[in-house]
Parts: C-alpha cells; sequence; structure tokens
C-alpha cells in the first residue's frame, strides 16, 4: 500500500507541476507570437505547436 501511495501522490505531483508549466508556457507563447503581429487563431495555435513538440519528444524519451 506504501509503494502505490508514493507512486500516485509523484504522479499527481508531476502532473501538477506539468499543468502550471504548460499554462506559463502557453501565455508567455501567445503573448510573444501577439507581439510579432499574429492575431486569431495563428496567434492561438502556435503556442500549442511548440508544447506538442515538447510533449512528443519526452514520450520518446521516456519510451
Amino acid at each position: 500500500m506504501t509503494d502505490r501511495l508514493i507512486r500516485l501522490t509523484t504522479a499527481l505531483a508531476v502532473v501538477a507541476v506539468a499543468a502550471v508549466a504548460a499554462v506559463i508556457s502557453y501565455s508567455h507563447a501567445f503573448e510573444l507570437v501577439r507581439a510579432h503581429g499574429e492575431t486569431g487563431v495563428t496567434a492561438r495555435l502556435v503556442p500549442l505547436t511548440v508544447d506538442g513538440l515538447i510533449w512528443a519528444a519526452s514520450m520518446v524519451i521516456l519510451d
């Protein structure tokens, strides 16, 4: 039971930190793209491409 609790709380901590980092990363990239003149859908999607590549690379490393 102790090992399971450790794994669960560790996973929750990682998810919480990742969520905060994702929000900060997205908002920073969004503001950067907007500052360089992009608007609308493009300004909203560009940050997702960056974070998506980071996620994909992380999954490759884990695999």
